[in-house]
């Protein structure tokens, strides 16, 4: 009986001394619960395609209105996009005439003749990104025509001057553009003829609202035979020039006949 004893008070002891050394063991040395990953019990998501956003473009015009045959520069502007894409350029203009740069971000224009059309429309088409980006941009410059002369006569009567006058108010009246009138006197006119002349025509010019201030009136000087010009000038355009045949040194003004006195009555 004594060695059955024994043999069962050993392992109640061993029990003893584990629980002992468990209970003094400190928390943080304690072997801790393995969490449960909660993405392991959940369906995997599709990885969502890489989107590169389309590019964004402007084409840089002059800030000014050109003249005709002016160089006219447009440069593209491209922000944003796929940067491994190297972008192919291919320009159009609807007047004028590319002269280099075509392929670059950059060309060269030679206006001359757009003047006609008052504009020049450059359009580009950028290749090489994708399909669902918008990869064309345009941009317009306008280009003013030369000034023009479109009409030429000598002194008229009355009724004939008056009609000359007219066809300027409705030209203006369905045009941006401006009127000069350059008055020449003749060799034999007296002083101060052609500024006359002028000044009637802007008179009857300004029984039209908003015409007169259009109007440019200028005294041109001198040729043979009294002459008026009418020219059109865009907006833009070089002032024309006069162009007298004679030198206002060679002028000699007709002497004014001398005032008869009058005689008091008594």
């Amino acid at each position: 009986m004594r060695k059955l004893a024994r043999v069962v008070f050993v392992p109640a002891l061993a029990v003893a001394c584990v629980f002992s050394a468990y209970a003094q063991t400190p928390p943080s040395q304690r072997p801790q619960p393995q969490p449960q990953n909660p993405k392991q019990d959940q369906p995997q998501q599709p990885t969502q395609p890489v989107v590169i956003p389309c590019p964004q473009m402007n084409i840089q015009p002059p800030g000014r209105i050109m003249k005709d045959g002016e160089p006219i520069t447009f440069t593209v502007n491209i922000g944003g996009g796929d940067p491994k894409v190297q972008p192919i350029y291919s320009w159009s203009v609807s007047a004028g005439t590319i002269v280099n740069g075509q392929g670059t971000r950059s060309i060269s224009v030679d206006s001359t003749g757009a003047g006609e059309y008052r504009s020049i429309i450059a359009d580009l088409l950028v290749g090489g990104y994708g399909y669902e980006c918008n990869n064309r941009v345009t941009s317009t410059v306008q280009v003013a025509a030369p000034s023009k002369k479109v009409d030429e006569f000598g002194d008229l009567p009355a009724q004939d001057e008056a009609g000359k006058m007219d066809s300027i108010v409705n030209y203006l009246q369905q045009s941006p553009d401006r009127v000069w009138i350059i008055g020449y006197a003749g060799r034999n006119n007296v002083r101060g003829y052609a500024a006359d002349v002028l000044r009637r025509m802007r008179s009857y010019l300004a029984k039209t609202p908003g015409i007169a201030e259009r109007v440019s009136a200028v005294d041109g000087g001198f040729r043979e035979e009294p002459s008026y010009e009418i020219w059109v000038v865009p907006v833009g355009s070089d002032q024309p020039r006069a162009t007298p045949t004679v030198s206002r040194n060679e002028i000699v003004y007709p002497k004014t006949p001398p005032k008869t006195p009058t005689t008091k009555k008594p």
